[in-house]
This record gives structure tokens, C-alpha cells and sequence, in this order.
């Protein structure tokens, strides 16, 4: 099976972009907009790892699943837990019925999902022998890890 990265790669961009959109419209205080906003970045992020690994994409059924998948592969329950939470996000911005604590309690843990989903699209971090010691040790954001598999041999 030939592997689309290419297009994997378009979608993780596509998820900071929605990421960063939805920050902002939670500073304008548009709740509405930024949940919508951090549903599509959640959603982006589980379509660019799945098509990374060939799995089926498509509908919401098919991202949970790739979620629970992903959080099989990496031993990481906050990955399903992190899914659950996005759901929350796409639920509100549909009727608008999250209260300000849940919004603010639930928003870093789905930011954080987001970012560890991204983080399983670092091909070259994952061959690495020390992957595990690392990821458990640090917990970096995708981009950190993609520095710190410079400077780590």
C-alpha cells in the first residue's frame, strides 16, 4: 500500500490553521465559531494520521475509530479521552449549550490532543530506538520533537 503523505501533510497544516482560528475566535469571544473551529482542527489532525497509516477516512465513525486506533498504537488513553472531548466542541457549536467552566476546563485537554495527534505524523521520530523513553520522558508538541530528534542521538 503506497502511503499519501503528501495529502497527510495538507491536512496536519490544515489542522494548526483551524487550531490557531479557533484561538482567536475564542479571544473575540465568538464561542460559537471557535468550537466549530477546534472540532475541525481535532478532526483534521485524526484524518492526516489516518491517512498516514492507510486507514479508512471519510465520516465521524471512521475518526473515532482512527482515534481509538491511535491511542492503542501509542498507549495513550489521553488520545481517546482527547477525541471525547473534541466531540464536545463539534456538539456546541451546533446548539451552543457548553457552559464558560466546560469551555475553559475542556479547551487545553482538546489543544493537547491536537498536538499529540500531530505528533504521531513525525515519520523519522518514530524509527527512532529511544521513541518511547522520549515521549514519555517529555511529552513534547510536535514540533519539539521534531527538534529534539536533531539533538538527541
Amino acid at each position: 500500500m503506497v502511503l499519501d503523505t503528501t495529502q497527510a501533510a495538507e491536512y496536519r497544516r490544515v489542522a494548526r490553521d483551524f487550531l490557531a482560528a479557533s484561538d482567536e475566535a475564542f479571544d473575540r469571544d465568538d464561542v460559537v465559531e471557535g468550537s466549530m473551529k477546534l472540532w475541525e482542527a481535532a478532526a483534521h489532525a485524526v484524518t492526516a494520521a489516518a491517512m498516514a497509516r492507510g486507514w479508512p477516512v471519510g465520516d465521524r465513525r471512521l475518526l473515532k475509530s482512527a482515534a481509538g486506533r491511535l491511542a492503542k498504537e501509542f498507549s495513550d488513553p489521553m488520545i481517546a479521552g482527547g477525541y471525547a472531548g473534541a466531540e464536545e466542541f463539534s456538539r456546541h457549536y451546533s446548539r451552543d449549550w457548553m457552559e464558560d467552566w466546560q469551555r475553559d476546563a475542556d479547551r487545553p485537554l482538546v489543544h493537547d490532543f491536537v498536538e499529540r495527534v500531530l505528533g504521531c505524523l513525525n515519520w523519522d521520530f518514530w524509527d527512532r530506538k529511544d521513541f518511547w523513553d522520549l515521549v514519555l520522558v517529555y511529552r513534547p508538541s510536535a514540533d519539539q520533537m521534531v527538534k529534539s530528534s536533531k539533538r538527541v542521538e
